[in-house]
């Protein structure tokens, strides 16, 4: 659980006739990054359950949450050299 990094809930306009949820977990696991769990019933329940107890699993494990937040386009956008780019 400590691997999920964030839970989202969409309804489809059925869903909604029906009291169900789609909950997206996106997960810090390189080989399946997104699961979705389709057709719910108490999807904000279960969505915060999940929440908690991922932040509770981080907590025990003392690991941090880290995301990858650069441009990933391979072009320096400051024009300065990085740290590791010195020789």
């Amino acid at each position: 659980m400590y691997r999920i990094t964030d839970v989202r809930l969409s309804r489809s306009f059925m869903q909604r006739i029906f009291g169900l949820s789609t909950i997206a977990l996106y997960t810090s696991d390189a080989s399946d990054g997104i699961i979705l769990m389709k057709n719910i019933r108490k999807g904000h329940e279960i969505k915060d359950f999940i929440l908690e107890n991922s932040e509770r699993c981080r907590l025990m494990r003392r690991t941090v949450n880290m995301q990858d937040i650069s441009y990933g386009g391979g072009h320096d956008l400051d024009g300065m050299h990085d740290i590791g780019d010195l020789h």
